[in-house]
């Protein structure tokens, strides 16, 4: 979202590495990167990442899901009434790559506990 407006500040012969428009905007060229990445996620996922109701990291991770598996991945959210944390988003990646993503691996994912964080 951030690479998207500054592309709008207006244009240059050259092209800008991510960590240069990261230097620019004060951030790292890994999480220009990583915006970059958000771009790939559904409609509803980048919502609930804007809202932050998803954490960014596992955004992330789950903007990698086929578009077909971040639909059935949401359902599944909302069927459950809840979101991945970084742990479930990963597993969640590895079965997508791996050609093994299905609704019912997602519900077991989801539905494991989570662990509780200390503050």
């Amino acid at each position: 979202m951030k690479s998207e407006a500054l592309k709008h500040q207006g244009s240059r012969k050259e092209k800008k590495t991510a960590d240069e428009i990261g230097g620019e905007a004060g951030e790292s060229g890994r999480n220009i990167q990583r915006y970059i990445r958000l771009t790939e996620l559904t409609g509803e996922l980048l919502s609930l990442a804007d809202q932050k109701k998803l954490g960014f990291i596992p955004a992330v991770d789950l903007s990698y899901l086929k578009k077909e598996e971040q639909e059935i991945l949401y359902k599944k959210m909302q069927e459950l009434g809840t979101v991945p944390d970084g742990r479930q988003a990963s597993e969640l990646k590895k079965y997508s790559l791996a050609g093994e993503f299905s609704g019912s691996v997602a519900g077991l994912i989801l539905s494991k506990e989570k662990p509780v964080r200390k503050k």
